[in-house]
This record gives C-alpha cells, structure tokens and sequence, in this order.
C-alpha cells in the first residue's frame, strides 16, 4: 500500500466561509491546512513562516492582491505551488498571475471535485520549473567555469610563452598538486594577474 507523503497547504481570502468550506475540504485528505489570511499581507508572512506546498490565493483581497503576493512569495520561494482563485471576471488577471510565479487556477464557485486535480498538476508543474532552473544554474555555472579557465589559460600563455593546450595542461596539473578545482586554480590566476596590473599602474 502506499504511503501518500502529508502536503501542507496555507489559503488566502478575504471570505472567511470560503475559508472553512476549503478547511473542511481538506480534512481526511493528505493536504493539510496550516496556515490562513484574510488579506494578501498576512498570507505573504504566512508562507515565510510555514513554507508551504501550496499556497491557494485569491486575486481580488484587501491591503495586496494575489497577484503581487505571488509575485513575492515565487520569488522569496515560500511556497512550493502557487494556486491563484479567480471570479470568472477576474480571467483576464490569469495570464498575469501565471507570469507572477502561479502555476495553476481556481475558478470561483469552486467546483470541489476540481481542487485536488488541479493541485497535483500545480505541484507537477512547479517541480519541472524547479528541474529546469537546476538545469539553467548548472549550463551557467558550466559556462561561467569555462570562461574563467579560458581567461586564465590566456595569463599562462602569456606569461609561459606557451600554447593553449599546454597552458591547460598547467592549470590541470595546479589543480591535482594543490587538489583544488581547475576553477578555483583559475581564480587564483586572475587574482594574481590583476594585482600585478594594480601594481603597474602605481
């Protein structure tokens, strides 16, 4: 049998019954509410404190509206879904909202029966964003390396009077004596080479 992993969930709205109708949904499921707001304010210190799963917000409350909560909290990562509630007047907000960092939609009145599908896509979403963007930090970290290794082989050769593949050789074998990283290697280069220049100068 399998063990489904407990999520838990913070909502925001300003409808304090829709509020309870939603806690009430949630009971005996494995989402679990821990946290609500009447307003986009409170919710936004709500996920700093919980780090929720899911973050079900409203567009239309007082003091902030969901779309700039979701803004904040996309990009402070206090909750790991967004999911925006929206009046079918509200619909033209949705694109919006959905390049402010939510991942999936709500239209009010709910249908209830839509609520847990329409979170699991969210969460699946929000996980192949997260993927992605490991993925981008990585291919840019990558190049970020290349680069430096590239800038240092460029003072070696210069300095050695040798070719680039030689000057690669050096760094890599700086890297095995010392049992650093080629990069770390690098930096020291650059460094160096940037003092030396300050001291020319002078």
């Amino acid at each position: 049998m399998a063990i489904h992993q407990l999520k838990t969930v913070v909502i925001a709205d300003d409808d304090n019954n829709f509020r309870n109708s939603l806690k009430e949904f949630f009971k005996g499921t494995i989402y679990q509410v821990v946290a609500e707001a009447p307003n986009g304010l409170e919710i936004v210190e709500k996920c700093k404190e919980f780090n929720p799963d899911i973050a079900i917000i409203d567009i239309q409350m007082p003091i902030m509206d969901g779309i700039k909560v979701a803004k904040i909290v996309a990009q402070e990562k206090t909750a790991k879904c967004i999911v925006m509630l929206t009046s079918f007047d509200d619909k033209e907000y949705v694109n919006e909202a959905i390049m402010a960092g939510a991942t999936g939609y709500l239209t009010k009145p709910i249908d209830f029966s839509l609520i847990v599908p329409t979170i699991e896509v969210c969460l699946e979403k929000s996980k192949d964003c997260y993927l992605l963007s490991k993925d981008i930090q990585k291919i840019k970290k990558r190049r970020d390396t290349r680069d430096i290794i590239d800038r240092a082989k460029l003072i070696v050769m210069e300095s050695k009077n040798v070719s680039e593949d030689k000057a690669y050789e050096i760094i890599r074998e700086l890297s095995r004596r010392k049992q650093v990283s080629m990069e770390c290697v690098a930096h020291y280069l650059l460094v160096g080479q940037r003092h030396s220049d300050e001291r020319c100068e002078l």
